[in-house]
């Protein structure tokens, strides 16, 4: 069956960059390279996958959107938010959290905030290896998006607990499916709903490899322009 490209919410895929009237003068999303137009949100899930049988990796929510407000050419007026749960003893300890192989204990819960371009790809802190990301991005009506971002931030006030097997709180996979499901997005995998507990590293045969932006459009336009 063909997809309806223009449903609301679409999930989008390695087509997506072509998609809509004029996309080149508008801004891009950061992942799937999907034009942002007035009235749409990007929401992704982005899991890192760390090498070691015993990572569980890591997942995070990604909102992009245009802002006409943004005094930068059109194609450069794009918001991008990175949000995260993780256990709050880890955030003090000034850790690189890249995985979930945590504790299965509950421990206090802490929502990050992040707005770099070059986040991702992540690099190991001492060994300078890539950790391999993927993601996984639905376009959605700006105001469903933005009701997923409000309750990022109320959470960035009153954090849920932290639990990788969800036993008395939440790991960082199932509370970005919680956040993003008040936007009307299910972003869970198969494995997922049977298994009913997210698990970062399973999510990632889902999703596509997060490049660096220009590695990613140097090979998007040999496709446009062989």
């Amino acid at each position: 069956m063909m997809k309806d490209r223009n449903a609301i919410p679409f999930e989008l895929d390695s087509l997506s960059w072509m998609d809509g009237a004029d996309p080149d003068s508008w801004p891009r999303s950061r992942y799937s390279g999907a034009a942002m137009y007035p009235d749409q949100m990007t929401i992704s899930t982005v899991a890192l996958w760390p090498r070691g049988i015993t990572n569980a990796g890591h997942t995070y929510l990604v909102f992009e959107w245009y802002d006409s407000s943004l005094d930068a050419p059109r194609t450069s007026q794009r918001r991008h938010e990175i949000y995260d749960l993780i256990p709050k003893s880890e955030a003090s300890s000034g850790a690189q959290v890249e995985s979930s192989q945590r504790s299965v204990t509950t421990d206090e819960g802490e929502i990050r905030f992040f707005d770099d371009l070059k986040y991702f790809p992540r690099f190991h802190r001492e060994t300078r290896e890539m950790i391999p990301a993927y993601f996984r991005s639905w376009r959605n009506r700006f105001e469903d998006g933005w009701k997923a971002r409000e309750k990022a931030l109320a959470d960035q006030q009153n954090p849920p607990r932290f639990n990788l097997l969800t036993l008395g709180g939440l790991n960082c996979s199932k509370w970005a499916i919680e956040t993003a499901a008040v936007a009307g997005i299910d972003p869970r995998t198969p494995i997922a709903k049977l298994l009913g507990v997210p698990i970062p590293i399973v999510e990632n045969y889902f999703g596509d490899l997060v490049e660096e932006e220009e590695i990613m459009w140097c090979r998007r336009n040999v496709r446009k322009h062989p």
